[in-house]
């Protein structure tokens, strides 16, 4: 039975991490490329 509680507390923990992993990357991800839109639409002009 403990054996069991800890394999649940295992995959809880990693899919919290997953998510929050994801979470986090998917945040920084429309930053990169606003950052990278600003200097070519200032080039545009």
């Amino acid at each position: 039975m403990s054996r069991l509680l800890v394999l649940v507390l295992v995959v809880v923990v990693v899919l919290a991490g997953v998510l929050f992993g994801l979470s986090s990357i998917a945040r920084e991800k429309p930053l990169k490329h606003v950052e990278k839109a600003v200097p070519v639409a200032n080039l545009q002009k």
